[in-house]
């Protein structure tokens, strides 16, 4: 069960409480939601906006319904958090999650990727403000929807799904996925 103090179950509840023009665009859910996120984290220190990252980086899984194991907060190898879920089409899945309050690059990855083989998982997840083009590391954008259940994105199974170690999430797809969770609650309880 998801705890009140979510950073998303209050992102949630305050788009609801928002004028009908912004709850009925998936846009203006959109730009509500980032400006949420950019000035919670404006009231925090700058020393310690990574730490905050990391604790909305965290909520937002427990809000997709993954069970999150946070890390010791030093010496953790790299792997700040290890998610897992079931899935009725893949099982029990488990990947490392490593947060980063900044734009990543290939070095980021590889290290991640180590850090992943050292602590003997298969799969990875880096949670980040913003990355640089990783495709030839990245998770396909098929498994990523199936995982996280992307906006506009239809899963076919029979279509081949090409299995990386790692994929990057970042901080305006998250905004995304929960600007859309939002939509579709404010959709069913007013059926417009």
């Amino acid at each position: 069960m998801l705890g009140l103090n979510n950073f998303f179950v209050s992102l949630e509840k305050t788009i609801v409480d928002q004028p009908e023009k912004t709850i009925f665009s998936e846009k203006k859910i959109m730009e509500f939601s980032e400006n949420y996120i950019q000035m919670e984290l404006k009231k925090i220190s700058p020393n310690k906006r990574g730490w905050f990252f990391q604790k909305i980086v965290c909520d937002f899984f427990r809000f997709k319904r993954f069970r999150v194991i946070e890390c010791k907060k030093t010496r953790d190898l790299g792997i700040d958090a290890v998610i897992k879920k079931k899935f009725d089409i893949l099982g029990d899945l488990q990947l490392g999650l490593q947060i980063k309050y900044k734009k990543i690059g290939a070095a980021d990855i590889d290290s991640f990727i180590q850090a992943l083989d050292f602590a003997e998982i298969r799969l990875g997840v880096i949670a980040c403000k913003e990355s640089s083009r990783l495709d030839k590391y990245t998770l396909s954008s098929k498994m990523k929807a199936l995982l996280l259940g992307l906006p506009g994105k239809k899963i076919k199974i029979k279509e081949r799904i090409q299995l990386k170690p790692v994929f990057v999430i970042t901080l305006n797809e998250i905004i995304k996925l929960i600007s859309s969770d939002a939509r579709l609650m404010v959709r069913s309880i007013y059926k417009r």
